[in-house]
């Protein structure tokens, strides 16, 4: 039959990146399942190289293929991107 694969949702940074949108109190992003959340939910632009890469890479440490921390820098840039193509 099939194969389960382990996920863990627990992963997190060793540093979390705090992230400030207009006027909001700073968020906090402690790990790769949260990044995977607030890119999906607040990124108004879920497009371009850097989000799929930070997308794709934050699921990879999910299901623990990844040292969460070797995604980290993948998650600021896909933030970078998107304050690019904000309007």
């Amino acid at each position: 039959m099939g194969q389960i694969i382990p996920i863990n949702f627990a992963a997190h940074w060793n540093l979390p990146v705090f992230i400030e949108q207009g006027g909001y109190p700073n968020i906090g992003i402690e790990g790769p399942a949260q990044a995977i959340r607030y890119m999906q939910l607040r990124f108004r632009c879920r497009s371009g190289p850097l989000y799929w890469k930070a997308l794709l890479t934050c699921y990879s440490a999910v299901r623990r293929e990844v040292d969460p921390e070797e995604i980290r820098r993948h998650f600021l840039a896909a933030c970078a991107e998107a304050e690019w193509k904000s309007p």
